[in-house]
């Protein structure tokens, strides 16, 4: 200490001791503040790279789904397009059925052999190979309403009656 003691110097009143702590607890605030910075960035960062991932996340999903929308309108148009060749399949089976139906009543005596016939020709459609023949030209063919096998197999012509 000196001659005049600690602070007590008029000339000059220093604190070296209190102004050492001062600035030590300056750098401590100093430290501790950049530390809660850096952690502050650190979190900052996270998120941001936890945001980015969600978000190509997000953009993935929405690529995915308007894919899958485009392949879900494109099975829609080609079930409804289905559909359609069944309702022509229906109406062209309702013909034949409904001619046959009226042959038998208008000849009778013909319906035994008319049956028969038609109890052959579904056997001969109901075997294997046949079978996997059309099985398989359904299978490759592009199906629609337009084809050439839903339309009748005879000429349009004028009734006698």
């Amino acid at each position: 200490m000196g001659f005049w003691g600690k602070g007590n110097n008029p000339f000059f009143n220093h604190d070296f001791d209190a102004a050492q702590r001062d600035r030590d607890a300056h750098r401590a605030s100093e430290a501790a503040h950049k530390e809660k910075l850096a952690h502050e960035l650190d979190l900052q960062t996270q998120r941001l790279d936890a945001n980015a991932a969600l978000s190509k996340l997000r953009r993935q999903k929405n690529a995915m789904e308007s894919q899958y929308q485009e392949k879900i309108k494109a099975y829609e148009a080609q079930l409804a397009e289905m559909r359609k060749v069944f309702y022509c399949m229906v109406i062209r089976s309702c013909i034949f059925e409904k001619n046959l139906n009226d042959f038998i009543k208008i000849h009778p005596e013909l319906s035994e052999e008319l049956l028969d016939n038609l109890q052959d020709a579904e056997e001969h459609c109901f075997a294997a190979d046949y079978r996997d023949k059309w099985w398989k030209w359904v299978n490759e063919v592009e199906i629609n309403y337009d084809m050439e096998y839903l339309k009748l197999p005879f000429p349009k012509r004028e009734t006698k009656k």
